[in-house]
């Protein structure tokens, strides 16, 4: 006959058993931020700036308020992260990228000291934030990324603390948050009116006594008309440099919270299966439906205009893992952190990624080209007819020197015999520019796009490009 433990041995087991499996969890989430974290700095620090960074580049160096507003409206983006870099001092290539890396350790502490859910849960939350399987670039880009999800991230929880007990003090809070949001990217504004339907929906008349936080949005609005004239000239068709989505791209950006792909339809179905039913709240089912239907007509406006990329997705992705986080069970944290978090180091250590992204700036193409030239250059779609000549030449003239490589002249167009360089920004896929005829030409590719560099026949090419 069987002998039964004693009580108190098995729970001395399940208890010792536990521990060991909390330690093995917050060890392996804490070796994978501090790998992710220290790979990407060191990328930033030793990559030359890729071609949308060049326009930032150029707009930080703007010499006043008026010119910086003249070049920020010829933009295609919103204003706020342009406005901070034009103000920041540093303006090397890692300078212009430390901000990026400042908003992310922010939005990490912001997360851990405001969110509204257990120490534990705050700290998986900031872990998945950091270590978000798509954001092996974006978040350290000297792009707007970064600060988007910061102020995402406060306003998913203002928006939960204002759910759980509406007050005009954390009403200010949300709208502050969701028109700082707005200015950082226009594709914000879905989500902050969802989240503002969803709000009134749930509390009717409390909620109307929040009224004068409302008004919070008016500078918001005010610009979004400003810019309006110029928008409509990025959105149309033949003119956007992003081509229609297709039905079988836009499925698998429907995951894009938990990842892309294959990552992310796993990172979703643990989600599913691992969650607890009793931690689903309203403000929970609010802020999933508000996030989860916002996802759904970004991705509808991207198949009907060429106006989407996937990472303009990333104003739901504070949303809905804050969602992951507040339901899922402790002992599922484990196999969830495993599915995110290894996938999205993987891909971090993917240097030939960024290796490539980067073949394609202006600043890599520059050091293929001989001193004291002539240098035409030409970005190889429809819309390029629309960009400014003046701010064009500039963004050359700053690659150049960026690259250390002296410059005579800098030209925008396709009239290149005028010169006696030229750099062609082709998307592979489609090119109608060709390449000056007898000139000597180098290709540099990278992610669907590549930088060609033509010379002069007298004009010899660079074997190297001194190791960037």
């Amino acid at each position: 006959m069987p002998v039964a433990l004693p009580n108190i041995w098995v729970r001395r087991w399940n208890n010792k058993l536990l521990h060991y499996y909390e330690i093995v969890t917050w060890a392996f989430i804490a070796i994978a931020c501090a790998y992710r974290l220290g790979l990407r700095v060191y990328f930033a620090a030793n990559l030359p700036l890729w071609l949308d960074e060049s326009w930032t580049a150029v707009l930080s160096s703007a010499p006043n308020i008026q010119s910086f507003t003249h070049q920020m409206w010829l933009d295609s983006n919103a204003p706020l992260y342009y406005f901070l870099i034009w103000l920041w001092p540093l303006e090397g290539d890692l300078g212009l990228r430390i901000p990026s890396l400042i908003f992310l350790l922010a939005t990490a502490s912001a997360i851990i000291s405001w969110a509204p859910l257990s120490l534990w849960r705050r700290l998986v939350l900031a872990a998945l934030v950091m270590l978000w399987p798509d954001a092996s670039s974006p978040f350290f880009d000297a792009r707007y990324y970064a600060l988007l999800l910061l102020i995402t991230s406060l306003q998913t929880i203002a928006f939960v603390r204002l759910v759980e007990k509406p007050t005009l003090r954390r009403a200010v809070l949300w709208s502050t948050a969701s028109t700082m949001a707005i200015l950082t990217h226009y594709y914000a504004a879905i989500p902050a009116l969802f989240e503002g339907l969803a709000y009134l929906w749930l509390h009717r008349r409390r909620a109307l006594t929040t009224w004068p936080a409302a008004t919070l949005i008016l500078p918001a609005i005010g610009w979004l008309c400003f810019h309006w004239p110029r928008l409509q000239l990025y959105g149309q068709v033949g003119t956007s440099w992003y081509p229609i989505l297709s039905a079988r791209l836009a499925l698998e950006f429907s995951t894009y919270a938990w990842g892309s792909g294959l990552v992310g339809a796993l990172g979703l179905s643990a989600t599913i299966l691992f969650s607890d039913r009793t931690k689903i709240s309203q403000p929970i089912v609010a802020i999933f439906l508000s996030g989860a239907i916002s996802g759904l007509l970004m991705l509808a406006a991207g198949c009907l205009l060429p106006v989407f990329s996937p990472r303009y997705l990333l104003p739901i992705v504070p949303p809905l893992l804050f969602c992951t986080v507040a339901v899922i069970r402790p002992a599922a944290v484990l196999p969830v952190a495993a599915l995110v978090f290894i996938p999205g180091c993987a891909i971090a250590a993917w240097s030939a990624m960024l290796q490539e992204r980067a073949n394609f700036g202006l600043e890599r193409a520059a050091a293929r080209v001989e001193r004291n030239r002539s240098v035409t250059w030409w970005i190889d779609y429809a819309g390029a007819r629309i960009h400014d000549k003046t701010q064009m030449e500039e963004m050359l003239k700053d690659a150049f020197q960026r690259a250390h490589i002296p410059l005579q002249q800098a030209r925008w167009g396709t009239d290149f015999q005028s010169g006696d360089a030229a750099i062609i920004i082709h998307q592979q896929a489609s090119r109608k520019v060709g390449r000056p005829s007898g000139w000597r030409c180098n290709e540099l590719s990278g992610w669907g796009h590549s930088a060609v560099v033509c010379l002069k026949p007298e004009v010899s090419m660079q074997v190297s490009d001194s190791g960037r």
